[in-house]
């Protein structure tokens, strides 16, 4: 059966209206897609102020605490200044300066009754 021109229009035609529908939902699905992007960005835009609070509010707590332990640091550097006896400071990086002092040699001996220098030429003991 041979090919008639009455076909080939029938066929523009259907062709016509298959690639209307196809285009008609191709935009559908499209805009579909940019209303939920559309929406996606509007919920994100809504948060922002919300967690810009929010992380400015921890960034306070944070400074807050920061200076807390700032000041219980220094009331215990002050406390400890207070329970020691003026020495150096007990710092690991700071090394004693001054060496201790010798012990000195003892001067004589001491006898049963426990008095020093008993022995020694020149001590008079009583």
């Amino acid at each position: 059966m041979p090919v008639t021109q009455n076909d080939l229009d029938w066929f523009a035609v259907r062709l016509s209206i298959a690639v209307y529908d196809t285009n008609a939902e191709f935009k559908m699905s499209i805009s579909d897609d940019i209303k939920a992007a559309k929406a996606a960005l509007a919920e994100a835009r809504a948060a922002v102020p919300g967690a810009i609070a929010e992380a400015k509010g921890v960034a306070g707590s944070i400074s807050n605490e920061v200076n807390r332990l700032k000041a219980e640091t220094a009331a215990m550097r002050a406390e400890l200044a207070g329970l020691t006896n003026g020495g150096p400071p007990l710092d690991d990086a700071a090394p004693i300066q001054t060496p201790l002092p010798p012990v000195p040699e003892p001067v004589g001996q001491v006898d049963r009754a426990g008095a020093a220098g008993a022995n020694v030429p020149g001590v008079t003991t009583y």
